[in-house]
């Protein structure tokens, strides 16, 4: 009889497990040799303490499938690891473009600061400048204004002292020399003076 009849009968009757129906049947007959290797009840989950007998073959199949699962659970530890080491490596390349990256935008600002102060002073310069020019040329107006103006180059002739008549003691009236006409006027530019007719 198989144990899969066993369990058939075991479970005919009420109150009776797998186990103990093989327990009494062995005690009754001990003589009974089980055919073939015990397998799963498939009513009845109490008829073994879950030991499980195979075939060789089927051993060899478990057994590969098992280092299969051993070798996968491996690769993927060794693949958790290579990540874990890509990611660090990541990190630090970002942490490393990150630094160099702020240290070329502080010396870019350290130049750009030195370039603004540089056309500061060079505009300070150019402003002192000019107003020293502006104070120069406003002394120089000054001065000119307060110059004497230039002298002619040719003083007017000095007026001739008029000469009065010399009377003879004579009773007779002497003709003196005819009186002679004034000469030209000229003013302070060098330029002669007309004097207009009816002055004459």
């Amino acid at each position: 009889m198989t144990t899969q009849e066993l369990g058939s009968k075991a479970t005919a009757i009420p109150g009776l497990s797998c186990a103990k129906f093989l327990t009494l049947r062995w005690l009754t007959r001990p003589n009974l040799k089980p055919n073939g290797y015990p397998k799963a009840c498939t009513r009845c989950d109490e008829w073994h303490g879950g030991a499980v007998f195979y075939s060789p073959r089927k051993l060899a199949s478990e057994r590969a499938r098992k280092a299969a699962e051993l070798d996968e659970a491996a690769e993927l530890q060794l693949q958790k690891a290579r990540d874990r080491e890509i990611k660090a490596a990541e990190a630090a390349e970002k942490k490393r473009s990150q630094e160099a990256a702020k240290v070329a935008r502080q010396q870019a600002k350290i130049a750009k600061d030195a370039e603004q102060l540089r056309q500061r002073e060079e505009k300070a310069a150019k402003r002192a400048l000019k107003k020293l020019q502006q104070a120069a040329t406003a002394q120089k107006s000054r001065d000119t204004a307060n110059k004497r103006k230039r002298e002619a180059s040719h003083k007017p002739a000095k007026k001739p002292t008029k000469r009065r008549r010399v009377v003879a003691p004579s009773s007779g009236v002497v003709a003196g020399p005819p009186e002679a006409s004034p000469p030209p006027k000229f003013s302070l530019r060098n330029r002669q003076i007309k004097t207009p007719a009816r002055y004459k």
